[in-house]
C-alpha cells in the first residue's frame, strides 16, 4: 500500500484551513475597525475640548466655554458657550460612532467640562470622560482634563 494524501484529502484540509483563516481575519478586521472608531472619536473630542479652551482663553463672546457629554438614548457631545450647557449657547454637536458608548458619564447622565474665561483652567467638577466599545467592553479610552486645563488621553 502506498502512503500519502489523495487529492481529495488535500483539498479537504485546504478548505478547512481557508475557513479558519477567513473567520479569524474577519474578527481581526472587526477589532481593528472598533479601535479605529474609538481613536477617531477620542481625537475629535480632544480637539473640541482644546478649541473650547482656546475660545475661553481668547475671551470669545466674553463667556466661559465648555463641552457637554450626554449619555442617553443617543450618546453625543456638544460645544457650548456660557456658564452651563442648559442655559448657554449651543454650538456644534457630534454623536459617538456606532458601537461606542460613554462609560463616564454614566447611563442617563450628562456631564460638562467647562473652561474659565481668560485662564483656560477647568472649572467644572468633571475631569474624565471614558468611551468604550459596546461590543468589546475592555476596549476603552479615557480623556482627562487637568485642573490647569491640560487635555490628554490614554
Amino acid at each position: 500500500m502506498k502512503k500519502g494524501l489523495t487529492f481529495l484529502e488535500a483539498m479537504l484540509v485546504l478548505s478547512i484551513l481557508s475557513i479558519i483563516v477567513v473567520i479569524g481575519s474577519g474578527s481581526l478586521f472587526a477589532n481593528r475597525r472598533i479601535q479605529t472608531e474609538l481613536d477617531s472619536n477620542v481625537s475629535v473630542i480632544s480637539d473640541m475640548l482644546r478649541r473650547a479652551q482656546n475660545n475661553a482663553i481668547t475671551g470669545e463672546g466674553f463667556v466661559a466655554w465648555g463641552v457637554h457629554f450626554d449619555n442617553g438614548s443617543e450618546d453625543f457631545y456638544q460645544m457650548f458657550s456660557g456658564s452651563n450647557w442648559t442655559d448657554g449657547t449651543r454650538h456644534e454637536q457630534f454623536t459617538l460612532a456606532s458601537g461606542l458608548v460613554f462609560e463616564i458619564p454614566a447611563e442617563g447622565i450628562g456631564a460638562e467640562i467647562l473652561f474659565d474665561i481668560r485662564s483656560g483652567k477647568r472649572i467644572s467638577a468633571t475631569d474624565n470622560i471614558i468611551i468604550r466599545s459596546s461590543v468589546k467592553p475592555d476596549l476603552k479610552k479615557t480623556i482627562s482634563v487637568s485642573g490647569e486645563g491640560k487635555v490628554s488621553s490614554d
